[in-house]
């Protein structure tokens, strides 16, 4: 996967997306679009108190400290 970062070594979701429309021949409006509903959809799970797992990354939670 050829995905690639800013020059400041940074992965942003605009890069993310346009990845994902290349790979998936979509047009970048609708890949943007599904990734931007992906992350509403964790950042709405976490704030119920839900895991997220993703697999071949890690569990995403919140927690206090």
């Amino acid at each position: 996967m050829g995905t690639a970062a800013s020059s400041n070594g940074i992965l942003t979701l605009r890069h993310i997306a346009d990845t994902l429309a290349e790979m998936h021949e979509l047009p970048r409006r609708q890949a943007n679009e599904i990734l931007t509903q992906v992350v509403e959809l964790i950042a709405k799970s976490l704030k119920k108190g839900e895991k997220i797992r993703l697999s071949g990354l890690g569990i995403l939670q919140v927690r206090k400290r």
